[in-house]
This record gives structure tokens, sequence and C-alpha cells, in this order.
């Protein structure tokens, strides 16, 4: 899966180059290389899909490497989308010299409603007071965790089993520690596997977790289990998996199963009866 693209490297890039990078000063064009077989737009089901642009829905974000030539500095990036649609986000930067900046996607100015948008990035354009050294466009900050399905059902003393992948995002090495989030009265204690593991840059772990359904959950009932994902220690970049089980419940799966209908269809046709209806 791709989970990291260094865009000055793997994107066109049209701009002024400097010493070690781009000069800012002068807009520069950073655009996603459309694939030689694309065919454009195509349908995905009432939907539509565009393979001539990247689909960076859910991804994290920029990753720049800045230099700063004055002590206030005003960098503007432009994301552009294949529809001719863009969105605008501004960085501040105090003091001239290095900077090392996260840009979030969610930073960009758009409604979250609209955030869709993003499945059609097609290009990137940065203007400032400042040189570009490098550009990065990751899935995750540090790790990225791709999940299956989150909602399952069991009955009684049935094991439900949850599966994902985590993903590094970055270029070293990340010791990963997955943990419970306890909010208070939780019955449901999954046994993940593996709970701690180490991932080489741009490497994958599948990961397992089983929690069994006990008597005490009402049918149709449901609990939330909330895993937490650490890298390196950097809860500020943690990620949360929430799962839900449900103990299962017979069709039609509201209020009543099967013999209790068949008493309340009889219930009814005592009343008509009654009443001759």
């Amino acid at each position: 899966m791709l989970n990291r693209i260094h865009l000055l490297e793997e994107w066109h890039v049209a701009g002024q180059q400097s010493d070690h990078g781009y000069d800012l000063r002068e807009t520069i064009n950073i655009e996603y290389p459309t694939p030689p077989n694309a065919v454009g737009w195509y349908p995905i089901g009432f939907e539509r899909g565009n393979d001539s642009a990247l689909e960076a829905m859910g991804w994290h974000g920029l990753k720049l490497h800045l230099n700063a030539h004055d002590e206030e500095t005003e960098i503007t990036v432009k994301a552009g989308f294949i529809d001719n649609r863009s969105v605008i986000a501004r960085i501040l930067l105090a003091g001239s010299g290095k900077h090392d900046v996260q840009l979030k996607l969610s930073d960009f100015e758009i409604e979250m409603s609209k955030g869709d948008i993003w499945r059609f990035l097609k290009s990137f354009e940065l203007q400032g007071n400042a040189e570009l050294i490098s550009a990065s466009l990751h899935r995750g900050d540090k790790i990225f965790v791709e999940t299956n399905v989150l909602g399952k059902s069991g009955d009684a003393g049935e094991e439900v089993v949850y599966t994902m992948s985590v993903y590094n995002c970055s270029e070293t090495r990340q010791h990963v520690v997955i943990k419970q989030v306890f909010e208070g009265w939780e019955s449901l204690f999954p046994i993940v596997t593996p709970a701690k593991f180490v991932l080489e840059p741009n490497a994958r772990q599948d990961i397992t977790a089983i929690v069994k359904v006990h008597d005490y959950m009402a049918a149709g009932g449901h609990e939330n289990t909330i895993l937490k994902l650490i890298a390196n220690g950097a809860s500020e970049s943690a990620v949360t998996v929430e799962f839900k089980t449900l103990r299962r419940l017979p069709h039609p799966y509201i209020y009543h199963n099967k013999q209790q209908w068949k008493e309340t269809k009889q219930k009814r046709q005592v009343s008509e009866i009654q009443t001759g209806v």
C-alpha cells in the first residue's frame, strides 16, 4: 500500500530551482503524474472515480522542510483537484532559517462535509519568501491503520475476531504498542496479537483482536471497544480504532424473538374475533 510520497522526486515539479531545493518566491507547481493507461473518469456504482488523480481522502497531510528568508514568513499552499476546484492553507513562520512543518489536509480551508474532494487530488502550488528543501505527502503521521469490518455480532460464549493492518508511514523504525482505552464499565477485554511490535520503514504488520461475547450482554445489546496504537511513545500522534460488538438477536432483530411475535399475532387474532373486525 502506498503510504508516503516524496513529492519533489515522484511528482512533476515546475518551478525555480535553488541551491538546496526550490525557490518559493516564484510559485512552484507539483503535479500528480498521470499513469500511461489512465482512462479518466469511471463509474463506481452511484459514485465516480478518476485514475488521473490521487485518491488522498483520509490521508494525514504534508510534511515540508523549509528555509525561511525573513523573520516572519507566510507560505501559501494551494491544493488543486482534477475537476478544477482548489483549496488553500496558509503557513505562518516566526524566525528565519530552517523549519519542519506538518500541514494536515484538515487544515485547508474547506468544510468538513466536503472532504471527499480529496479523492481527486491533482496538484499542490506553494508560494512564499522561502526555500522548499523537501516535501512529502503521508497517509499517516507515523503509522496508518487499515481496518476491515468494525462491527460484528456473536452469540453468548462466541469469540468475535477483528483484523487490521498497521503501516509505517515514516522513514524511521517505529515501536508500536496497542492499548485498550477505558471509558468506564467495559466488560469486553480484547486479546490483541501482537500487542507490541517494531515496524521498519514502509513495513506492514497484521493484527487480530478477539473479544468474547458473554452471558450478561442482553440480546441486541452492544459494547464499544477502543484500541489506541502508539508509535515510538508519541501519544500525540496515536491512532485509535473502535469496534462495536453486538450480542446476536434473532430475526426480525427488534423487540421480540420468533415465539414472542407468534404470541403477538395470536393476541391480535383474538382481539379481531372479539371486536368483530
